[in-house]
């Protein structure tokens, strides 16, 4: 008997709240919402709702970050101008974020103008917002179009295999059965193995490339970056090539 069970996930609306984005590089709209989760049985909860934390959602890149309704003095019903949202919500902003928007003004003005301190802070900062999106994805399994197409080639090999017998000797047919479901297997588990890498080059890539064009990083600046990630535990640092964003910087 199959039983459908575990844990679901709310997102309840709190309101419009303006904020400093670290992707989009300035001042945008935040979606604030509240995450609560409970537990079920066949989608019927069977526990309370448990309050996980607050994200908020920007409405430039749409990317959800950690959300802190205490650091807003209020959130607006509906999304409007960031300028009023931000003096109705985050008035202490400019003095908050000051240094901040400084040195995006540097860095609008004069690219090469940047310490080099400042200028690897920068490079890396994507790299670990965008850290947890892929923790979260070695976590689950989504099937894509590979794994997919992996699914239906594998059964494809096995099938070929079992009419290949007719043509061949009662004493190949062992052998050509295994081989069939080695490759078919092989195949699926290829499929699985690098769906993360897919996911990161998909996902991952095009927005840390829009985040550091006006950065123009070099590939050995990048590659730096992810080197001490790495040291640091996050799996982005080492399943992430430097080349990809390069690549994806040239071509945006």
């Amino acid at each position: 008997m199959f039983i459908v069970w575990g844990k679901r996930v709310m997102r309840k609306k709190q309101g419009y709240v303006a904020d400093f984005c670290p992707m989009c590089r300035e001042l945008q709209t935040f979606l604030l919402r509240e995450v609560r989760s409970y537990s079920h049985i066949y989608y019927i909860p069977t526990s309370a709702n448990t309050l996980v934390g607050y994200e908020r959602v920007c409405q430039g890149c749409k990317l959800a970050l950690h959300g802190a309704p205490r650091q807003y003095v209020a959130a607006s019903k509906r999304p409007g101008h960031v300028r009023e949202i931000v003096g109705r919500s985050f008035p202490a902003f400019h003095e908050v974020y000051g240094e901040r928007l400084k040195v995006e003004e540097s860095l609008r003005i004069s690219p090469d103008g940047l310490s080099p301190e400042v200028r690897r802070a920068l490079i890396q900062q994507p790299f670990l917002v965008l850290s947890p999106l892929v923790e979260a994805q070695y976590g689950r399994t989504s099937v894509d179009w590979v794994i997919g197409a992996s699914l239906a080639g594998g059964v494809a090999v096995v099938a070929l295999a079992a009419q290949l017998t007719e043509w061949l000797p009662d004493n190949y047919h062992t052998a050509c059965f295994a081989v069939g479901g080695a490759l078919g297997l092989g195949l699926i588990i290829w499929a699985f193995a690098t769906a993360v890498q897919r996911f990161v080059k998909r996902k991952i890539v095009p927005r840390a490339a829009r985040t550091l064009k006006p950065l123009r990083p070099t590939e050995t600046e990048i590659a730096a970056a992810l080197a001490d990630l790495k040291r640091m535990g996050h799996k982005i640092g080492g399943i992430l090539k430097p080349k990809h964003v390069v690549t994806a910087i040239q071509d945006g």
